[in-house]
């Protein structure tokens, strides 16, 4: 969908499932959504103008902290992200896209700095998670900004939901975790 600005929202459905000799049937469902930026005019007019999308990309972008680190039963682990990170992640995942890779060529595309790929951000908070013992069967995670690298973020965990906050306590993600084989009330 065009948005405002030179900048487009894509929208990426991904179903994964079992080999068809094996059932077919559908493992996990991925839905991702992302911003690309400066696109030319001409681009964007054969585009659908959304919006909503564009209501519920600002309000995301709006989001603050609502998890409090101090509550009770909740957990806050440090998240570091290592200035070489989205070169590291880039040589496992084959993302080398240059606002990952370095601060010059980050800049060169238009991004301050450079910040983790969002499939790098995600596996780290899973992992996190999962560290925690926590039911990972669903998980729904919403981006809000870049998670620049060269920081540490903190994931804050509160019963099923969680919140990624960067050091100047914007949120960078947020979401929630269930375990699909919990009694539903």
């Amino acid at each position: 969908w065009c948005l405002d600005g030179g900048r487009a929202l894509i929208a990426v459905r991904t179903d994964i499932r079992r080999p068809a000799d094996e059932g077919g049937a559908l493992l996990a469902v991925q839905d991702d959504r992302f911003v690309i930026r400066g696109l030319p005019a001409t681009d964007l007019a054969v585009l659908a103008c959304d919006l909503q999308a564009l209501v519920e990309l600002q309000n995301l972008r709006e989001h603050r902290p609502q998890l409090d680190p101090a509550a009770p039963g909740a957990a806050a682990v440090p998240l570091p992200l290592a200035p070489d990170l989205g070169r590291r992640y880039g040589q496992v995942s084959g993302d080398f896209n240059p606002v990952h890779t370095g601060s010059l060529l980050a800049r060169l595309f238009g991004v301050r700095r450079p910040f983790l790929q969002g499939l790098g951000l995600r596996n780290a908070v899973v992992r996190e998670l999962t560290a925690l013992g926590l039911p990972l069967d669903r998980l729904q995670i919403s981006f809000a900004s870049p998670a620049y690298l060269g920081q540490t973020l903190r994931l804050v965990v509160l019963g099923t939901r969680f919140e990624l906050v960067d050091e100047k306590g914007r949120v960078v993600a947020c979401g929630a975790m269930s375990d699909v084989a919990a009694p539903r009330s």
